[in-house]
């Protein structure tokens, strides 16, 4: 019986593109954790101002601060911005667990070790990864909202709007779309042991 596997050359370059999408992913969602956490931009030209903006949480659409007043990111309560970075460091974590996960499951499949049992539970951790991860990121999203719309300074802010809360459907679908490919590796593997028994 021919054993399913891709060539290696092939692999190699899907696990590289996979690594390379998810390393700019990750950077960029840590680069805004980051930025949230110290209240500054990492990267600013000259004599520019150095203090994150509140409009620039993730979390803001508007935020007017009133004449005469300044409020910036680094003026939220540490725990607040902590919050406010969480959504973005769990998109990270995510991104980074399913690129090492995927990639190990590919490198296995092109050696022809498909329907293995370390090739299945690695798709089964993936679609954990995915439908946890996004879940857990729309919920401190969530929560990081409702929390900065009620400990805002209205001295210094006249004006606040909110975004939606972002929660990552593409990532969570993606995971119970993993979880059903899971569901048919399980299924090849009982038909490979059905066949084996039979020759």
């Amino acid at each position: 019986m021919a054993r399913l596997g891709r060539r290696p050359g092939a692999v190699r370059v899907e696990v590289w593109l996979a690594s390379a999408v998810g390393g700019i992913a990750v950077i960029g969602n840590l680069t805004t954790a980051v930025q949230i956490l110290t209240g500054r931009f990492l990267y600013y030209f000259g004599s520019g101002d150095p203090r994150l903006p509140l409009v620039q949480l993730p979390q803001l659409l508007q935020a007017d601060v009133r004449p005469g007043h300044t409020y910036t990111v680094a003026d939220l309560a540490p725990g607040l911005r902590v919050l406010c970075a969480s959504p973005s460091v769990v998109a990270a974590g995510t991104i980074a667990v399913a690129v090492v996960l995927l990639a190990g499951v590919l490198n296995r499949i092109a050696a022809g070790r498909a329907f293995d049992p370390p090739v299945r539970r690695r798709v089964a951790l993936l679609s954990v990864v995915l439908i946890g991860g996004g879940l857990l990121q729309g919920l401190l999203d969530t929560a990081a909202i409702a929390a900065i719309a009620a400990s805002v300074d209205r001295v210094a802010i006249e004006g606040i709007g909110t975004n939606l809360p972002s929660w990552p459907w593409t990532l969570i679908v993606v995971g119970v779309v993993v979880w059903a490919l899971g569901a048919a590796f399980a299924e090849g593997a009982r038909l490979k042991e059905d066949v084996a028994g039979v020759v």
